[in-house]
C-alpha cells in the first residue's frame, strides 16, 4: 500500500498511474485527488463526526454523506447520538467503536471519489449486515475504479475481477 500511495519509493521494477511512473507524480495530489486508502485500524480526529468525515475533502454534498451512511449501514448508528453529524468525537474516539470507525473511514474515502480505492482489511470490525452491505457497494461502484482490497476474508473473494496470493509470490 506504501508504495502505490508513493510513501515508499525504494522498490524494483515501476509503477504506472495512467501511463505516468508514479514517482513522477506528485505524491501530495496523488493522495488527496486520486487514490483513497482506508487503513485496517482507522483514526478519527478530536472534532465533530461531519467534520472527521468531510475534513480532506474540497467539495460535498450532504445528500451523498447520506446516501453512502445509508448503503454503509451507518444512519442508526447517526441517529442515536445526541447531536446526530454535529456529535464531538471524545478524546481517543471513546464514544465510537471500532465498526463505526471503519465505516466513517469508508465513507470519507468513497465521498473523495478516487481513481483508486485501497481498503486493508475493509470487514474486520464489521458485523454480518455491514460487510454484506459493503460488498454490495463495492459491486455498484467497482465499474468506475480500481479497488484494491488487502484482506484474509475470502468471503469478498467473489466481487474481485482478479485475485493475488500473496503467499505465492517469491521473491
Amino acid at each position: 500500500i506504501n508504495i502505490l500511495i508513493n510513501i515508499y519509493d525504494d522498490y524494483k521494477g515501476e509503477i504506472y498511474y495512467n501511463n505516468i511512473n508514479i514517482k513522477d507524480l506528485d505524491a501530495y495530489n496523488l493522495r488527496l485527488k486520486l487514490i483513497s486508502v482506508v487503513a485496517q485500524e482507522p483514526s478519527l480526529i478530536q472534532d465533530t463526526l461531519i467534520h472527521n468525515i468531510t475534513f480532506v475533502l474540497e467539495k460535498v454534498e450532504f445528500k451523498d454523506i447520506l446516501n453512502y451512511s445509508q448503503k454503509l449501514n451507518l444512519c442508526n448508528f447517526v441517529e442515536n447520538l445526541q447531536f446526530g453529524f454535529d456529535t464531538k468525537i471524545e478524546v481517543n474516539s471513546n464514544n465510537v467503536f471500532g465498526g463505526e470507525k471503519q465505516k466513517i473511514n469508508l465513507l470519507r474515502a468513497l465521498l473523495k471519489n478516487p481513481d483508486v480505492l485501497i481498503l486493508d482489511e475493509p470487514t474486520s470490525a464489521l458485523d454480518e449486515t455491514s460487510t454484506a452491505m459493503l460488498k454490495a457497494l463495492l459491486k455498484e461502484i467497482k465499474e468506475n475504479k480500481i479497488i484494491i482490497l488487502v484482506i484474509h476474508d475470502i468471503d469478498l473473494l467473489e466481487i474481485a475481477d482478479e485475485i493475488i496470493d500473496l503467499k505465492l509470490i517469491k521473491n
